[in-house]
């Protein structure tokens, strides 16, 4: 606090003054330090949740293992009490469940990966303290949480980068979030193409779906689930040509000067 205001009050020729702030921190019965002795009291149930967390996507690893390795078998014994036409339908669902699980985190690991380097690289350049492990943060929470993950990630990094040093913090969100821009329209639709293929109001609520169903893991699964359900219908489901509305109207195609076809009155 006393490195920012001598900062703010060097560089804008400002009369900033924490006094109170910094007291209140030294103070042994100050707000601040009442407030860290109770995160110390909750330690325990902290860790406690820390584990349990572990202890799950250990389960999850632990039953997708055994699931892949034993496949063949467990696919024969569901299917020898289903007629072969339902047997059809099962064996085409277990393959798009490993085509859309498979898909998913590739390009997620991928992306993580790329997002991870380009942070890494950003930060130690602008001199942000444990420039790997928050580039490691950034990347992998901005790929598994979708839409929001990005910005809850970039908010660590630029709360250290602010305490760092101000000028870094504007350097950091500066980063983050030009770096978003560019996975979006250049790095996202190139790895994705041919993974999954889901809108982002429909993913943001399938990860909060899972997440209050199952906790962390549920948010995990959440987007592959949701992939391979929308394959599957998609894939035994009849499509049918969209009539043309005002509430269907392609925006892409009226901005390009080709209006929507008028609706006819039979409908």
């Amino acid at each position: 606090m006393q490195d920012i205001e001598d900062w703010a009050n060097d560089r804008f020729d400002a009369n900033i003054e924490f006094d109170d702030v910094i007291s209140d921190l030294k103070d042994p019965q100050g707000t601040a330090r009442q407030f860290a002795n109770d995160l110390a009291g909750n330690v325990v149930s902290f860790s406690v949740r820390a584990l349990g967390v572990v202890f799950q996507i250990f389960t999850v690893i632990l039953f997708t293992f055994y699931l892949v390795a034993d496949g063949p078998r467990l696919r024969r014994a569901i299917c020898s009490v289903l007629p072969p036409d339902r047997q059809r339908n099962v064996l085409r669902a277990w393959e798009l469940a490993i085509e859309k699980t498979g898909g998913y985190l590739y390009s997620r690991v991928l992306l993580a990966g790329l997002s991870a380097l380009a942070h890494w690289i950003a930060l130690s350049i602008i001199g942000v303290p444990y420039a790997l492990a928050l580039a490691l943060w950034v990347g992998v929470i901005s790929q598994f949480i979708p839409v929001v993950g990005t910005y809850l990630a970039g908010a660590l990094a630029v709360l250290i980068a602010v305490l760092n040093d101000p000028v870094d913090g504007v350097w950091t969100l500066g980063t983050v979030v030009v770096y978003q821009q560019i996975e979006n329209y250049l790095f996202a639709p190139r790895v994705t193409a041919h993974t999954l293929s889901i809108h982002p109001a429909v993913a943001f609520a399938c990860v909060i779906a899972g997440a209050g169903l199952i906790g962390p893991v549920g948010a995990l699964l959440a987007l592959p689930a949701a992939a391979v359900i929308q394959a599957f219908i998609s894939t035994i489901g009849e499509r049918h040509e969209v009539v043309e509305s005002e509430l269907t109207a392609d925006r892409t195609r009226r901005a390009r000067g080709r209006p929507p076809p008028e609706l006819s009155p039979e409908g």
